[in-house]
């Protein structure tokens, strides 16, 4: 699957490319074993205090876009 597909990002917490690929690979993972075709996804990381937040949007086919929403104290 084209990395294009899933893109990862954030506006002031560097990532670096192990995180990337993690993102992508779950989220590929994720949506070939419980969802179906992936058409677009995207994951965004804040730090907000001590904690990073991690936003996802999954879109597949003609549906409706998933969001989730998590809050951690480590990135990952």
């Amino acid at each position: 699957m084209n990395d294009d597909v899933v893109t990862v990002g954030s506006a002031k917490v560097d990532l670096g490319s192990s995180f990337r690929g993690q993102a992508q690979n779950r989220i590929r993972e994720v949506a070939a074993k419980y969802i179906g075709q992936l058409t677009a996804a995207s994951v965004h990381v804040t730090k907000e205090g001590i904690q990073f937040r991690c936003s996802v949007t999954i879109q597949m086919g003609g549906l409706k876009p998933m969001a989730a929403e998590a809050q951690a104290k480590d990135v990952y």
